[in-house]
């Protein structure tokens, strides 16, 4: 899935970001649920991603659920 938005390594991940990963990853994959943001910010963390507080997690769900402008 993340090959499919060209993203083939962390270093990859951490240049797109991982709000923007999971917006694309949404758009392209509508069954793509909120799990995958926190994995995509816990990896750029190196973190596990249950370490996400719940904090962490709401501003994650604020930055993605604002109006989605790609262009792609």
């Amino acid at each position: 899935m993340l090959a499919d938005i060209n993203v083939h390594t962390l270093a990859d991940l951490q240049e797109m970001g991982s709000v923007f990963a999971y917006r694309v990853l949404k758009h392209r994959f509508a069954s793509v649920s909120l799990n995958m943001l926190y994995g995509l910010e816990a990896a750029v963390r190196d973190v596990h991603w249950l370490s996400l507080t719940q904090d962490d997690k709401e501003q994650l769900r604020a930055a993605a659920t604002d109006e989605l402008n790609i262009d792609l």
